[in-house]
């Protein structure tokens, strides 16, 4: 008799979109910046296809809206 087991996690995360970034920005730097948060991955910095220059901002997931929410503070 086979018995299989099947285990599946779900882990909620909680997008935001970081603004104002300069154009200059390092992948380093903003994660530097993001640090002290829980994210659940690296942020992504959204670039210009072309150039590879960041268009302003990027894109973080935490773990928990509360902390999200603190990430306001780079909103503009």
């Amino acid at each position: 008799k086979n018995q299989h087991s099947l285990n599946v996690f779900f882990l909620v995360t909680y997008g935001f979109k970081i603004s104002s970034l300069p154009p200059d920005v390092t992948d380093e730097e903003l994660a530097t910046l993001l640090q002290e948060y829980e994210l659940v991955r690296n942020p992504t910095i959204v670039r210009n296809k072309v150039t590879g220059v960041c268009v302003g901002w990027a894109f973080a997931n935490f773990s928990d809206l509360e902390i999200g929410k603190d990430t306001q503070l780079f909103k503009s």
